[in-house]
């Protein structure tokens, strides 16, 4: 989804700010979509591209840190969460990059300080409270000895802000 849009707005040179992927389900769904995503339109997103940091604003930092050093430097950057792209957008600002027009961040999640940042994030919404009430009550099935309920498909949503744009 985010990977289709801004393959859309031009950008080849794309790096991604994942979560340490060993540890972390969700940090390997997110990248293994992205990375599909890429490769559908003939781009392989190497192992130099994908920077596995917390998932924090100091892990949005740093990783744009990395990210800016790659040769050839992206044009786009994808993070796994709102978080980490809130980092990532602190980073640039402090080095003088400007976003979108330099350099187009995105992230996951759409926490509530997505639309209120500036730029306002583009990001994917995830129904997390979805998540929530589905994990809560395969927690009580496991305790009553009831069968989980089936995995079930939650609704993700593109949200286009501004701090995406055209391939500089």
């Amino acid at each position: 989804m985010i990977a289709k849009r801004l393959l859309s707005l031009g950008h080849q040179s794309i790096a991604m700010i994942s979560g340490v992927v060993s540890h972390n389900e969700r940090a390997k769904y997110r990248l293994k979509g992205i990375t599909a995503q890429l490769l559908e339109s003939g781009i392989e997103l190497s192992s130099e591209r994908i920077i596995e940091q917390p998932f924090t604003i100091e892990g949005g930092r740093a990783g744009l840190r990395i990210a800016m050093e790659l040769n050839p430097k992206p044009t786009a950057i994808v993070c796994s969460t709102d978080l980490t792209c809130i980092g990532a957008l602190a980073e640039a600002r402090s080095k003088g990059i400007d976003v979108p027009k330099e350099l187009s961040v995105s992230g996951f999640d759409d926490i509530e300080f997505a639309a209120a940042y500036v730029p306002a994030l583009t990001t994917v919404r995830v129904a997390t409270s979805k998540i929530g009430i589905s994990s809560a009550n395969n927690i009580v099935a496991l305790i009553e000895g009831r069968p989980l309920a089936r995995r079930e498909r939650i609704q993700i949503e593109l949200v286009v802000r501004d701090s995406t744009a055209p391939r500089p």
